[in-house]
């Protein structure tokens, strides 16, 4: 039997609920309940804006599960937008979107060594209309940027109207503090490419420019570069 808006609006509130409940340790400590809201406030899995719909939801589940009922089942059933919403909030919980598949279509990256021509880079600018780049810097990896090129260039363009022979690994010394490059692993999720970005990851250091994907080979090699300018793909594989 199909079941009825209601049971599958109750059947995906109760999963969620239960999963934060998981991820938050509460089954472990033997706390068997915990108030909904405060689970939504400690909550790292989730966007403020879910958290902000499932406040709402809640008042719903609310009414529905100690509202009339005929025939054991409740006689209100939501709308099937809100039932597809609490639905997509769940799915994403349980089985969180990779980084690496949402922007798969972007391909490996191409990596730089510190001592390649700093015309290398600029050739990428111009022909992917890229701005930055990783860099191979023994075994982690740095960012190259158009920025770091522009300060490197400046005293040079201004004196001697020349681009001149730079090194990448020259230009790189000219790097702000915001051109950071964080690596990730292929398990890396969409949420927390997220909170990198926006800072709620750490406040310990400023949010870095991109991030590297290296995948699971011994070699670690870069598997996806994502960047900022990636947050409106990012937020729409979350959409609710």
């Amino acid at each position: 039997m199909t079941e009825s808006n209601a049971e599958r609006f109750l059947n995906a509130f109760s999963e969620i609920e239960e999963k934060l409940a998981q991820q938050q340790g509460r089954r472990e400590k033997g706390d068997d309940w915990a108030p909904f809201g405060e689970m939504l406030t400690s909550s790292t899995t989730l966007l403020q804006r879910q958290k902000d719909s499932l406040r709402q939801y809640a008042k719903l589940r609310n009414a529905i599960a100690h509202g009339k009922r005929l025939g054991g089942k409740p006689i209100a059933d939501p709308r099937e937008d809100t039932v597809h919403s609490i639905e997509k909030i769940r799915d994403d919980l349980l089985r969180p979107p990779r980084l690496v598949n949402a922007l798969s279509d972007y391909g490996r990256p191409q990596v730089f060594e510190l001592e390649d021509s700093i015309s290398a880079f600029l050739s990428l600018v111009v022909e992917k209309s890229f701005s930055q780049a990783p860099v191979r810097d023994g075994e982690s990896y740095r960012l190259i940027t158009t920025n770091a090129v522009a300060r490197h260039l400046a005293p040079s363009l201004i004196e001697h109207d020349i681009v001149g022979t730079a090194t990448i690994g020259e230009v790189l010394e000219f790097a702000e503090t915001g051109d950071r490059l964080e690596m990730l692993t292929p398990s890396a999720t969409v949420l927390e490419a997220i909170n990198l970005f926006s800072g709620e990851a750490s406040t310990k250091v400023e949010p870095p420019s991109a991030l590297l994907v290296l995948d699971a080979t011994k070699q670690h090699l870069p598997q996806l570069l994502c960047s900022r300018a990636d947050l409106s793909v990012l937020y729409a594989q979350l959409d609710v």
